[in-house]
């Protein structure tokens, strides 16, 4: 697996509407075999951070989408509404059971 992971940064004035253009712009995403979760989250700690994710099966499919419109308006929207502080690929080969140790 491979994840997308972009935290973004938007001033308090700035935020409904990029909650609603990010919202609007991933559901508009065609539907792909290949993307496992997609999504925004929101900080809980600093009201102002934003994390936008993508889980892929395949790092080509994935950077695909990179090049594809509706990925690169996200960036746009991203850009106009906020600044991306940080954004990285994370190489998932491994899965460990977690629930085991929690039980």
């Amino acid at each position: 697996m491979f994840s997308l992971k972009i935290i973004v940064d938007v001033p308090s004035y700035k935020q409904l509407e990029f909650e609603n253009a990010i919202t609007l712009l991933i559901d508009s995403i065609t539907p792909n075999e290949n993307i496992i979760k997609k999504g925004i989250t929101k900080d809980l700690n600093k009201n102002h951070v934003y994390c936008f994710e993508e889980d892929w099966h395949s790092r080509e499919k994935m950077e695909e989408h990179f090049k594809s419109e509706e990925f690169q308006t996200i960036i746009g929207a991203m850009k106009v509404l906020g600044e991306i502080i940080d954004a990285n690929i994370i190489y998932a080969d491994k899965k460990e059971n977690f629930k085991q140790i929690i039980n």
